[in-house]
């Protein structure tokens, strides 16, 4: 497979205006408008991974952000067109993601995820810490270079251990932050088991610090 890097006049002209499936069609809108809103194009060009014949096979919208010591992967959007499933293209796309995210000295992984894709980051072994309001299930898992093979690591690690791996700042920063975005929204939580819940029972981020002594 072939990884490469499309700026936004490149990625509309070779792909979305290539998509055929009106699914395809609305999700890789859905993608640009995120990229429009977040100002990313100009510093994060588009992944695509292609076969041996030249066939899409998957498309990630993500980026690193952060200063050195904290730099996070974010996740915006990975979607396989229809003509590329059955492939494994979404693991092995983001695989890439995490090992390119990696040697730019990215240490965690930030993704909110739906409903919908939630399968497929299970297979992966990606645990979540709780559910956000709007709707997406919300994790920040640390990463190294053996990209997603990692996860079958960190799925048995309890929300002490991954954050205690952290230098003390890091961690405190992380908390407030996974607390922020899973405040108390358990009501949208579909039945999936969340390993973290203990975040959606504090009131006050600083009493979760204390769980992490």
């Amino acid at each position: 497979m072939h990884y490469r890097s499309l700026d936004k006049s490149d990625y509309i002209s070779k792909i979305h205006n290539n998509l055929t499936d009106p699914a395809d069609i609305k999700f890789s809108k859905v993608a640009i408008g995120m990229w429009d809103f977040m100002k990313a194009w100009n510093t994060w060009q588009v992944r695509t991974l292609w076969d041996a014949n030249s066939t899409l096979i998957s498309v990630c919208f993500m980026k690193v952000s952060g200063q050195a010591g904290h730099k996070v992967l974010f996740i915006s959007n990975i979607f396989t067109p229809s003509s590329g499933r059955g492939k494994g293209g979404a693991r092995e796309m983001l695989d890439r993601n995490i090992k390119e995210a990696v040697s730019l000295g990215a240490t965690t992984i930030r993704l909110d995820c739906n409903q919908k894709a939630l399968g497929f980051y299970d297979k992966l072994g990606m645990t979540y810490w709780g559910t956000t309001i709007s709707h997406s299930m919300f994790c920040d898992l640390p990463i190294n270079e053996t990209g997603v093979d990692y996860f079958q690591v960190t799925k048995n690690m309890s929300a002490e251990q991954i954050l205690n791996s952290y230098p003390t700042r890091l961690r405190e920063a992380k908390i407030k932050w996974i607390w922020k975005k899973v405040k108390r929204h358990q009501e949208f939580d579909f039945g999936h088991p969340s390993m973290y819940d203990q975040f959606l029972l504090i009131k006050d981020p600083q009493n979760i610090a204390l769980l992490f002594d």
